[in-house]
């Protein structure tokens, strides 16, 4: 069959916005925050402003995400609270924070991962914290045996979905629709930090970067795995003091839940029948 290559990267020219780059590459200047970093980061208002020439950027097109899931991400009990709370005194908020920074299980925890993540609830910074393609966190879970099951099955689909595309010679990779399984990570299955850091997952995307078919039906597919997961803390996670002491500090305090958005580079390859 003829080669295909379909290559979202954009080389940043002089006079270019993030706006102006998007209304080329998807028609629609809004659709600006879809635009992502080598190192798979999004672009913030303030990052925005700063981009540079010869500057390489991807345009990436969504081949997948965690269909169904249950509430998603930045919602639900993680982040809300019905009850009506009193505001914690000054002493209280040191007593909590104490029992956060010295937990017995920080001696069992990556502190270089987990440290960051309790800093910025406890900022109350909230938002989005980004942990692109070469952070350890982002590291630890393309390590470990869920991810790496659940990675399984989305390379299956992948494989199955352009199977099934009748012409071989028309393949259109935008009609791929991949679902990723939802995944967690538990004692016994994945390394403990992750267990403190993410637990199971809020959502998830597949987004790709470059697809390659060659003349002998061997195809490549270079992707971002972009997974969500809510740093906060809801009723049910207050079976320990110092997720008792988060819980008080999140819905009494000044800390905030937050967005995590890990960041994983991965590559798909494979072969069709001819």
């Amino acid at each position: 069959m003829n080669q295909i290559l379909l290559d979202t990267s954009y080389t940043v020219q002089a006079g270019d916005t993030l706006e102006s780059i998007a209304e080329k590459g998807f028609g629609n200047r809004d659709r600006w925050p879809e635009i992502r970093e080598e190192d798979g980061t999004h672009f913030t208002t303030i990052d925005s402003s700063h981009l540079e020439v010869g500057q390489t950027v991807y345009l990436p097109v969504k081949i997948g995400e965690r269909f169904h899931p249950a509430a998603g991400y930045g919602k639900g009990d993680d982040f809300l609270s019905d009850d009506e709370l009193n505001s914690l005194s000054p002493l209280s908020v040191k007593f909590y924070e104490s029992l956060i920074q010295y937990s017995p299980a920080n001696l069992i925890l990556n502190r270089k991962i987990i440290q960051p993540l309790i800093e910025h609830f406890l900022r109350g910074n909230g938002e989005v914290y980004q942990h692109n393609i070469q952070a350890s966190l982002s590291a630890l879970i393309a390590d470990a045996p869920p991810f790496k099951e659940a990675f399984e099955q989305v390379k299956y689909q992948v494989h199955e979905q352009l199977k099934s595309q009748e012409n071989l010679d028309q393949i259109d990779i935008y009609n791929l629709q991949i679902s990723i399984p939802h995944f967690a990570f538990r004692p016994g299955k994945a390394d403990l930090t992750l267990f403190a850091a993410i637990s199971g997952i809020q959502g998830a995307e597949l987004l790709l970067k470059q697809f390659k078919i060659d003349s002998d039906n061997r195809y490549s597919l270079d992707v971002f795995f972009v997974i969500y997961d809510d740093f906060g803390f809801g009723k049910t996670d207050r079976y320990s003091p110092s997720l008792y002491a988060a819980w008080n500090l999140q819905h009494r305090g000044k800390a905030k839940p937050f967005v995590n958005e890990m960041i994983l580079h991965k590559t798909i390859v494979g072969t069709l029948s001819s």
